[in-house]
């Protein structure tokens, strides 16, 4: 899908690179290398250019400053980074992700269930998404509704331990 989406845009048809695009993300996910294809057509730049230096935008940098605030320990300031770029209109899936990673490693039960709901309103595809909307539930003593996401997680992603581990242990409880 890539090579053909990227032979499409090297001949100047965008329409049907984007098309193409969409018909990966909606196969497969949204990826950090889906959003970097979709950039490229959004700034002309062509297939193979895209490793020339570039200037990070103020998102970008939020991200990276977050996630080394999060290595150094301090989750609450990775926290209101992670938070900040999601309220832009970008809200790029790593931001989610992260954000939600922290709030989860917070015991922030009812603030992972508010941020995961939203995330997966964009990302519905994402096992990871349904697998922190289960944990935050089970924390929250909804087991019920944390069966129902641990099993849209394994319907993704069936070979994955940890999501298994977790349908194991809401069942048991």
């Amino acid at each position: 899908y890539f090579d053909r989406s990227n032979a499409y845009l090297l001949a100047g048809k965008v329409a049907e690179a984007m098309k193409g695009y969409d018909e990966l993300e909606k196969k497969f996910g949204q990826s950090e290398d889906l959003s970097r294809a979709r950039r490229r057509v959004t700034s002309g730049i062509k297939p193979g250019e895209e490793n020339k230096p570039a200037e990070l935008t103020v998102d970008d940098q939020n991200i990276l400053l977050a996630e080394s605030l999060y290595k150094k320990g301090d989750l609450q300031g990775a926290l209101v980074l992670f938070k900040a770029v999601l309220e832009t209109d970008d809200q790029p899936y790593r931001a989610w992700e992260q954000a939600l990673n922290i709030q989860l490693l917070l015991k922030q039960s009812k603030d992972v269930i508010k941020t995961a709901d939203a995330a997966l309103s964009i990302y519905p595809n994402q096992a990871i998404l349904y697998y922190f909307m289960a944990s935050a539930l089970q924390q929250d003593h909804q087991n019920d509704l944390a069966l129902k996401n641990v099993k849209s997680a394994l319907e993704l992603d069936a070979e994955n331990g940890v999501y298994l581990e977790l349908y194991g242990d809401i069942l048991f409880i």
